[in-house]
């Protein structure tokens, strides 16, 4: 009888783990790839836009090329 106890709980225990870990592969997924969707949409209508923002001037200066001896 207590070995049948016994292989109720750890099989409880591993059935309840693996969906937990499938729950949360399925949510962080789906919040994701939502943020993915929304971005790519926010970029588009940005680039699509009449007015551009303007373009911050790059500070540095052009590396010189490495002679070679």
């Amino acid at each position: 009888m207590k070995e049948w106890l016994w292989i109720t709980f750890w099989f409880g225990v591993i059935f309840g783990s693996l969906l937990w870990y499938g729950l949360l592969v399925f949510y962080v997924g789906w919040k994701g790839g939502r943020e993915i969707f929304e971005l790519t949409r926010r970029m588009h209508e940005d680039r699509s836009s009449p007015v551009a923002p303007p373009r911050a001037e790059s500070s540095q200066q052009p590396r010189p090329t490495e002679s070679t001896n």
